[in-house]
This record gives structure tokens, C-alpha cells and sequence, in this order.
């Protein structure tokens, strides 16, 4: 399992120590008091973990696409202007703009995008469900793991709509 890791480039590697405490730091942050010392300093780890981990992307180049881009590099993109527009947005004391572009950045990165990190032939598949290619009988540690990541991103996507929302 954790040879698959060490064999994947700088990028990928890079990419996976940005992307897994971003993931559970911004649940984190969604669930937790805004607007304190704790908030703010956890935003701005969230923040620069996040905007690691889009740099880090455009050197990942294992899903086609238009030449060595994908369509997932067009995410890594929008969370760089995401982020410039989250910062702007508490400096000028825009609140409601800030949650909403923090939560749909949580959203469409960490939810979304990692649901599909663990389709068949991806590494996170590989390192975390034992290359499971879905047309199989799942063994039980797929199943048990399979069931505690569906729960994740569930919990995970309504904390981030209910924030999303303001409420």
C-alpha cells in the first residue's frame, strides 16, 4: 500500500500532504465559533494548504484531457481566484462573501473533487481501498472503509451547504 505512495511523484505526494489535513482542518473550521483568534488562524493554514495543493496539481498530469491539463485543473484554478477573493473578502469585513466562497471552495475541492479521488485506477483508491475496481464483490475492509468515507463526505458536503446557506 504505502509502496504505491513513495513510488508517486513530488507533485502527487505534495498534493496528498496539502490535500488530507485541509480535509479534515476544514470540516474543522465549517463546524467551528467564526470569527475568533482559533477561526483565524485555522483559515489561513486551510487557506495556504489549499492554494498548495492547486500549485501542486498542474504538475499532475496522470487524467487525460487537453494536452496535460485536465478539467480538474480548471478547480485548481478556481480555488487560486477563490482564495484571493476569501481574503479580500474578510479584510474588507464582507462576511457573507467570504462564507460563501470558503464553503463552495470546501464544497467543489474537498467534497466534491474528493469523492472522485477514489474511482477505480486513482492512488487514493489504491492506498485506501485496496485498488477496489467497483465491479467486484467488495471484501469487508472495502466495505467498512467504503461506508466510514460515504459518511465523511455526507457529513462533510451538508456541513458545507448548511454554511454555505449562512445557517
Amino acid at each position: 500500500m504505502l509502496e504505491q505512495l513513495a513510488a508517486a511523484s513530488l507533485p502527487i505526494k505534495i498534493h496528498i500532504a496539502a490535500i488530507l489535513p485541509s480535509t479534515f482542518l476544514g470540516t474543522y473550521i465549517l463546524i467551528s465559533k467564526k470569527g475568533t483568534p482559533v477561526h483565524k488562524l485555522l483559515g489561513r493554514i486551510w487557506l495556504c494548504l489549499m492554494v498548495i495543493a492547486s500549485v501542486s496539481s498542474f504538475f499532475i498530469h496522470t487524467i487525460g484531457g487537453i494536452g496535460d491539463f485536465s478539467p480538474i485543473h480548471a478547480l485548481s484554478v478556481w480555488v487560486l481566484i477563490a482564495a484571493y477573493i476569501a481574503i479580500w473578502s474578510a479584510r474588507t469585513k464582507r462576511f457573507n462573501t467570504h462564507r460563501k466562497y470558503m464553503a463552495g471552495t470546501y464544497l467543489g475541492s474537498i467534497v466534491l473533487t474528493g469523492f472522485f479521488t477514489f474511482s477505480p485506477e486513482r492512488l487514493m483508491n489504491k492506498l485506501i481501498l485496496d485498488g477496489y475496481s467497483f465491479s467486484s464483490t467488495p471484501n469487508l475492509k472495502v466495505l467498512i472503509t467504503g461506508t466510514v468515507l460515504v459518511a465523511m463526505f455526507v457529513f462533510a458536503g451538508l456541513v458545507g451547504v448548511k454554511v454555505y446557506r449562512g445557517k
